[in-house]
């Protein structure tokens, strides 16, 4: 059992995933069976290969998504896998690879990605998410990184 703020994972034989990204539980299965429960609740939610929950400690919600069994355990072989999410969500999992921190504009925010990206370094990684989206990498004298989107495309 692996106890991850007010939840517990139960493993059943199985490959899985569990991220805690400060507040909110994310648990994907790539393979078996996992059971997740969280304090105070009365029963277990089991999750099979293709499932992911994710799970707010601040507001109690929990909800129960499908993926590519796959994608659950891609990060252990040097890949990231997305279909379909949110570019701030890319960007966040970018943010536990690198020191320097990633920022988005309200533009890039909007934008969602489709693709598997290779785990190298963060100028090449940042680089294909440009070549394939409509947003522009901007370095500031500081160092800071921020995306920012383009309605004419990248």
């Amino acid at each position: 059992i692996v106890t991850v703020g007010d939840s517990h994972v139960r493993v059943i034989g199985t490959v899985f995933d569990v991220l805690d990204d400060g507040g909110s539980l994310t648990v994907a299965v790539a393979e078996g069976r996992v059971g997740v429960s969280s304090r105070g609740s009365s029963g277990e939610i089991r999750l099979l290969p293709g499932d992911r929950l994710v799970h707010s400690a601040a507001t109690g919600a929990t909800r129960i998504e499908k993926i590519d069994p796959e994608q659950a355990a891609a990060w252990r072989s040097g890949y990231l896998i997305y279909r379909n999410a949110p570019l701030s969500e890319v960007a966040r999992d970018l943010n536990r690879y690198f020191p320097v921190p990633i920022a988005l504009d309200d533009l890039a925010a909007a934008e969602r990605f489709t693709g598997v990206l290779k785990i190298d370094t963060q100028a090449a990684m940042l680089g294909r998410i440009a070549r394939f989206l409509p947003v522009r990498v901007d370095r500031a004298k500081d160092g800071k990184i921020t995306l920012r989107g383009s309605a004419a495309g990248p």
